[in-house]
């Protein structure tokens, strides 16, 4: 028996292996966008005409055209030739971009990268399963990794390896911080390669706290993504990010220094207010650049996650 989503997220680690289970937990699940009643799961109906599988007319014939689809009833009847003609199979492509910082690297029950990338991987299993091309786009403490965008089990090991290589990338510089490079990226930058890579045209899943202190270029390359297909921005929320921790006395270390803090009713509830106008400022700014955006806790398990964003017709 696989192990569930939610008990894989108890940890602080990140594995690919524990990325490949996720596929477990999205079996039997449908894609809202498959077709209706098809006997070919996954495929979408375009609109022009090709070399697809669903009739659509006849023709007559002209130069160039495939001989193999020249429907010989009609022509016998006509005397004429005609070709059949099909609508054209759309393939999409769903992209997943995890943001995989330092920043990310903290919560209560379960860090917010390490849920990130479990729900990128229950997405990028479910979307494979539909049909679609996968790709993931990484942000880590040093750089942005791509995945070529592929279908079948091959797109999504690949995508899956890219966030597996950027956690742990994060992860030996949060444990050597004397590595961290000068210059990391930043969120704006991973938008522009969204914004600008047209091989990543299609659904954009954003998997992020949206923590972008310092990134002067965050709402224009936030606004510079919107025309790029449908985005949907997943907004990582630990459980003391929606309410304070109880009162009390608590210890901590900050720069090697121990310290104590004491929490009170009134502190408790500035405390409160803060992390309520926080969340609200970053959502405020997803949806101004016109971006769906949905808010979640690190708890939640693939199928909420997936069934959430089906019931609003997001994928």
């Amino acid at each position: 028996m696989k192990a569930s989503l939610a008990s894989r997220q108890t940890g602080t680690a990140l594995t690919l292996q524990s990325l490949i289970d996720t596929r477990y937990d999205v079996l039997g699940l449908r894609s809202s966008r498959q077709v209706s009643g098809s006997d070919f799961p996954g495929q979408r109906t375009g609109i022009k005409r090709g070399q697809g599988i669903e009739f659509l007319d006849l023709r007559q014939y002209s130069q160039g055209d495939d001989v193999r689809h020249i429907d010989w009833n009609v022509t016998a009847r006509s005397n004429e030739p005609y070709t059949r003609l099909y609508r054209q199979e759309k393939e999409l492509t769903t992209t997943v971009l995890v943001d995989l910082r330092p920043v990310m690297f903290n919560g209560s029950k379960c860090l917010r990268a390490v849920s990130a990338g479990h729900l990128a991987a229950a997405l990028l299993w479910q979307a494979s399963s539909s049909g679609d091309r996968c790709s993931s786009i990484v942000i880590d403490v040093e750089t942005i990794d791509i995945s070529r965008p592929l279908t079948g089990t091959k797109g999504v090991l690949q995508a899956l390896e890219v966030i597996a290589s950027g956690f742990d990338r994060s992860t030996d510089a949060i444990d050597h911080p004397a590595r961290r490079i000068k210059d990391a990226p930043q969120l704006s930058d991973a938008f522009t390669i969204v914004s600008t890579n047209k091989h990543h045209t299609g659904n954009t899943f954003i998997l992020s706290g949206f923590d972008a202190g310092g990134d002067d270029k965050f709402d224009r390359a936030l606004l510079s993504i919107a025309p790029r297909g449908r985005v949907t921005a997943t907004l990582l929320l630990d459980a003391i990010e929606q309410q304070p921790l109880p009162g009390g006395s608590y210890r901590y270390r900050y720069g090697g220094t121990s310290n104590k803090a004491i929490i009170d009713s009134a502190t408790r509830t500035a405390l409160s207010l803060r992390l309520e106008q926080q969340n609200q400022q970053r959502q405020d700014r997803l949806t101004s650049a016109g971006i769906e955006t949905l808010s979640i806790e690190t708890s939640c398990s693939a199928v909420q996650f997936l069934s959430e964003l089906q019931q609003r017709g997001w994928m």
